[in-house]
């Protein structure tokens, strides 16, 4: 069963949504490899949706849902904003990029998840991850 939890666009909530997400992990019993993982993806999803999509508007809101089965873990997150293209997002490796403060959480989590996609003109990432 998805879990949804919806947060108005203020960074102080991350929190308790890693609390929320980790207890549940746990529940599921996810290793503690596999939830590192989710976890850190979780916390740059959610910071994106609420820094660069929402533009930390307190008045526009982030969901965020969440499931587990048998073979891993289903994570979405998705703001408010007007979206961006991500095949325009740079490679944070590449010279002339790498020295830029931020910029990598989309090369994180593509590293750490089993798959990413993006829907609704990229206000909404989905991220699988495999149990183990």
């Amino acid at each position: 069963m998805k879990t949804i939890e919806t947060y108005t666009s203020d960074i102080s909530h991350l929190d308790d949504i890693r609390k929320n997400v980790d207890e549940y992990l746990r529940t599921h019993q996810f290793t503690e490899s596999a939830s590192i993982k989710v976890l850190i993806c979780l916390s740059e999803a959610v910071t994106n949706a609420v820094i660069h999509g929402n533009k930390s508007c307190s008045d526009k809101l982030v969901s965020v849902s969440y499931e587990a089965d048998v073979s891993g873990f289903l994570l979405e997150v998705e703001d408010s904003g007007s979206g961006f293209d991500y095949s325009q997002i740079p490679d944070p490796t590449c010279p002339g990029v790498i020295d830029k403060p931020n910029g990598r959480g989309i090369y994180l989590m593509k590293r750490l998840a089993h798959s990413v996609r993006f829907e609704n003109k990229g206000r909404k990432i989905i991220l699988t991850f495999k149990r183990n």
